[in-house]
């Protein structure tokens, strides 16, 4: 058994934006402790098995944060739903999202 190189560019990709997330969230590590909700939606797949391993030392190092993750397959209406982070996999539709 072997990994196909989508799944192979596929998990460097997911990757790429868990290292974006740490990024912006230690850039901040000289103010003062994070505080607040943070709106995340992703599909089941990627949550599972790179957002939540991710976010558990993030929670645990920041105990006002709140994160609100909501794992599923289907676009949703960010606004509506308070999202601040979506994270999609496919052709992009909407111009509005990057």
């Amino acid at each position: 058994v072997s990994i196909t190189a989508f799944r192979q560019d596929y998990a460097k990709d997911a990757r790429s934006a868990l290292d974006h997330f740490d990024t912006l969230f230690r850039s901040h590590r000289t103010e003062p402790e994070l505080s607040g909700r943070v709106g995340i939606t992703a599909p089941h797949a990627i949550g599972r098995r790179f957002l939540i391993p991710f976010l558990q030392p993030l929670a645990a190092a920041h105990p006002d944060l709140q994160f609100d993750l909501r794992l599923e397959d289907q676009m949703t209406d960010a606004v509506e739903a308070h999202i601040d982070i979506g994270i999609r996999v496919g052709v992009i539709r909407d111009r509005r999202y990057v």
